[in-house]
């Protein structure tokens, strides 16, 4: 009888044993959690910038607003890292100076910036960049590298000549208008310029990338290397060349 108290007495101290535990470790967990939730947040207004240039991580959006500014958000353990600033180009450039080694899933590294126009966008390194206000410009540049993103999500209107650059599996998406469009997409990549309609276009892809394009007037067509470009709209076809298994063809 003693010894089956024993044992009940033993088996109720090792399960409140575990209880505590198990609580102690929660408590822990929800802790670093809810550090690594912290963020650490910087606005700066500058009197003027002619281009966003964007790399590392950030997921960017683009509003259509009088003043030029920007507020970037890190995880606090990347503070030191943040470093915004106008370039020599006079570009808005946002991005970390310091290497992220295995960033965590929950990390979330964003920007909104505030213009009321502007000449180019470069993103690079994962960045999103999502503009979500109607711009237009006359001239205007569109450039994304190493699996990074560029979306149009309202009208883009461009006086003369829109160019496009997507190179490392990066994605271009463009709404609106143009005169004139330049585009090329390298090393599996692919722009969508369906729904931009352009007088004149000239068109680059390579290295099994794709290019969709919209011109009313006249079209001039390359693809290489297992790449395809499809277009639309009444333009004529007055040059096209396909290599190595590559496509071009009317949608």
């Amino acid at each position: 009888m003693i010894i089956y108290k024993k044992k009940n007495i033993m088996k109720k101290f090792v399960a409140v044993f575990c209880l505590i535990s198990f609580f102690s470790v929660q408590s822990c967990f929800m802790e670093r959690s809810s550090d690594e939730r912290v963020k650490h947040t910087e606005e700066m207004t500058f009197e003027s910038f002619d281009g966003i240039k964007i790399s590392r991580l950030f997921k960017t959006k683009v509003i259509k607003g009088d003043k030029f500014n920007v507020t970037a958000s890190v995880p606090e353990r990347y503070a030191d890292c943040l470093s915004i600033e106008i370039d020599s180009e006079n570009n808005l450039v946002v991005t970390l100076n310091c290497e992220i080694n295995n960033p965590k899933r929950r990390d979330i590294f964003e920007a909104e910036i505030t213009c009321p126009s502007f000449e180019r966008i470069i993103a690079s390194d994962l960045c999103k960049v999502s503009v979500v206000s109607e711009f237009s410009a006359e001239n205007i540049e569109l450039m994304a590298y190493s699996l990074s993103e560029i979306t149009f999500r309202e009208q883009l209107t461009v006086g003369n000549n829109c160019i496009v650059n997507a190179e490392s599996m990066s994605k271009i998406n463009i709404i609106g208008t143009t005169s004139s469009l330049e585009v090329k997409a390298s090393d599996m990549a692919n722009v969508d310029c369906s729904k931009l309609s352009a007088k004149t276009v000239n068109a680059s892809s390579s290295s099994m990338s794709g290019i969709t394009v919209n011109a009313d007037e006249k079209l001039e067509l390359k693809a290489t290397d297992m790449s395809r470009i499809r277009y639309t709209g009444g333009g004529e076809v007055v040059k096209s060349e396909s290599e190595s298994m590559s496509t071009i063809k009317k949608r």
